[in-house]
């Protein structure tokens, strides 16, 4: 049926629904793609963005705030897909860490 979505092959309707409402309530761009400091390169940018974009894609996704989360992720992968973000914001990471 012409206008009918449904989830990209292997992806159950409900993990893009669970993945729209953890993007939507994370508190940084690396909570966003799923990864943590200290150890993110660019390429886990980039792979932890086109494995999420399959999931929340709003022409795949039926969820409420599917494309809020899609352009979030967008954002999130733009701006760490950059070395020298990626790298600033490891070194405030380790900044931080060294302090406590």
């Amino acid at each position: 049926f012409f206008g009918f979505f449904v989830a990209a092959p292997g992806v159950p309707m409900a993990d893009g629904e669970a993945e729209v409402r953890r993007i939507l309530a994370a508190k940084d761009y690396f909570q966003i793609l799923g990864l943590e400091l200290p150890d993110v390169t660019v390429d886990d940018v980039k792979k932890a963005h086109r494995k999420l974009v399959l999931k929340v894609h709003p022409d795949k996704c039926q969820a409420e705030g599917a494309a809020e989360a899609f352009d979030e992720l967008t954002k999130a992968m733009t701006l760490l897909s950059d070395e020298d973000v990626l790298d600033s914001f490891k070194e405030m990471w380790n900044s931080k860490e060294r302090r406590q």
